[in-house]
């Protein structure tokens, strides 16, 4: 037994192994970029729904937080909707007490450091936390069912 060689092959082994592993993380990445990134057309639609009812003065649900309405990403609860707080969005005029909003997003808030936005057609992503974005596309359809439900059956005659 050889017990240098069997050293040798260990570490070559699990280089071997981080190195795919690193490679799968960026493929995994660049495929759930795509994901995201194809969503815009159907992110924009929702965008554009939301600001046709803030400039209509249509009142949306209380969310779970004093400082958001039902669908606005906020940075405790951590799911998806439509964000308040990027910088971009403070350059936006105001309808009454209703802002306009350019982006969907999820927000880290607190401990949780990482930020997700879908702003026009490309996908804005910091912190280390990637399976944040695997729950993006997770609970994209919900949100976009749930705001159009809630749209159909406040604006039904």
């Amino acid at each position: 037994m050889n017990r240098i060689e069997n050293i040798k092959n260990y570490a070559e082994r699990k280089q071997y192994e981080e190195v795919q592993k690193e490679v799968a993380e960026k493929l995994h990445l660049e495929k759930v970029t795509n994901e995201i990134e194809a969503l815009w057309g159907r992110a924009k639609e929702l965008i554009d729904t939301y600001n046709a009812c803030a400039d209509y003065g249509i009142k949306f649900p209380k969310g779970k937080c004093d400082f958001a309405d039902m669908f606005t990403a906020d940075g405790i609860y951590h799911g998806i909707g439509f964000d308040v707080w990027a910088k971009r969005n403070q350059a936006m005029s105001i309808k009454g007490d209703l802002k306009h909003r350019d982006t969907i997003s999820i927000r880290g808030g607190g401990c949780c450091h990482y930020e997700i936005d879908l702003y026009d057609g490309k996908l804005y992503f910091s912190g280390s936390d990637t399976h944040r974005l695997d729950t993006f596309v997770e609970q994209f359809n919900d949100f976009e069912k749930k705001f159009y439900e809630w749209v159909d059956e406040t604006t039904a005659d």
